[in-house]
């Protein structure tokens, strides 16, 4: 079957590739580390289980929890997570 407009990834490998270019590219992970909150000034002020951080981007991967953390940031935030089975 040929399918010019469709694409199929492995989102394990996609994920593990997008983490490897984002430290490769000088950027900080850290895992494990539960945010408590998050204020936005001039940089996002973080605190967590494991410390305080600030940084000028935050990227949210948080999965289910993931509107949470948006509503850290703005308790406005339209991000609305209804897990479902299946």
């Amino acid at each position: 079957m040929f399918a010019p407009t469709a694409g199929v990834v492995n989102s394990y490998e996609m994920c593990v590739a997008a983490v490897n270019t984002a430290v490769h590219n000088n950027a900080e992970l850290f895992v494990n580390c539960k945010v408590l909150s998050i204020k936005k000034a001039e940089a996002y002020q973080i605190k967590t289980s494991i410390g305080d951080f600030e940084a000028k981007v935050v990227v949210n991967c948080a999965g289910l929890y993931a509107d949470e953390i948006a509503k850290m940031v703005d308790p406005n935030s339209p991000i609305t997570i209804k897990p479902r089975k299946g």
